[in-house]
């Protein structure tokens, strides 16, 4: 049985909107915090949306792999070519302290190339949806910046606190390039990166979860995103991410970093 790219984008948008209701009902309101094994914090939110979404992907796509942060993160053995890749809170630290700028990231890979990837924010009520190399806001497309000049490039990072020692000495090399440095957007800036507004994002410690969903929001922008070194991101990175707006300023920024 085949299943045609529209229909696989109607059930991924289906999914945004029913973790945006949950997200919507819980929001700045009374949820359960706790710790995973590696001190970072989840929430009842990220549990449900993720029990919802795999249940219901499965109903659908009995035969889907589904990899998830929280519950499924182990690949599945079946001869499936087809991923769904979610994140149900990207950016739960901004979730639990109430800023907006966290996402619902899902995206659908078959053998391990994007066919499509979301971003969705639903108190800001925003979505990025991207497949057939067009990434769209709430309907509209949007392209990124052409600007080359790194002095006058804007720059994000979700946190100084996700690189080791090494990383974030590299990074900073960047950092003292460029106009600006904002911090703590998490997905969010990969989607104003593709509206237009940021120019380079450079982050460590990333999980196959954390920029699956981006990878097409990027590329079908007119982005560009890809490790440390210039190569393609897929399951095995090793969490090195570097997107920016355009392939010039990708390629300065990669110079410094392997400089």
């Amino acid at each position: 049985m085949t299943t045609n790219i529209n229909e696989l984008v109607n059930f991924a948008i289906m999914l945004a909107n029913e973790s945006g209701k949950i997200i919507n009902k819980f929001f700045r309101s009374n949820i359960s915090v706790t710790y995973k094994k590696d001190n970072t914090q989840v929430t009842n939110v990220d549990f449900e949306i993720e029990r919802l979404f795999t249940k219901l992907i499965k109903e659908k796509f009995k035969n889907h792999q589904v990899i998830g942060e929280e519950l499924s993160n182990k690949i599945e053995d079946n001869n499936s070519d087809i991923k769904w890749i979610i994140d149900p809170i990207d950016g739960t630290k901004a979730f639990i302290h109430g800023k907006p700028t966290f996402g619902t990231l899902i995206a659908v890979y078959k053998n391990n190339f994007p066919l499509l990837g979301i971003i969705d924010q639903p108190i800001l009520d925003e979505r990025w949806i991207s497949f057939d190399n067009i990434t769209t806001f709430n309907g509209k497309i949007v392209k990124c910046s052409d600007k080359t000049d790194l002095n006058k490039a804007a720059m994000e990072a979700t946190s100084p606190l996700m690189f080791s020692q090494n990383s974030f000495q590299k990074f900073m090399k960047v950092v003292n390039e460029v106009d600006n440095i904002g911090w703590g957007s998490d997905c969010y800036a990969y989607g104003m990166m593709a509206n237009g507004y940021i120019d380079i994002i450079c982050e460590d410690n990333m999980k196959f979860w954390d920029f699956a969903a981006l990878i097409p929001i990027i590329q079908g922008s007119g982005g560009i995103i890809t490790d440390w070194e210039g190569k393609m991101l897929d399951e095995n990175s090793k969490g090195k991410v570097l997107a920016s707006a355009n392939k010039e300023i990708h390629e300065k920024a990669l110079k410094i970093l392997n400089n």
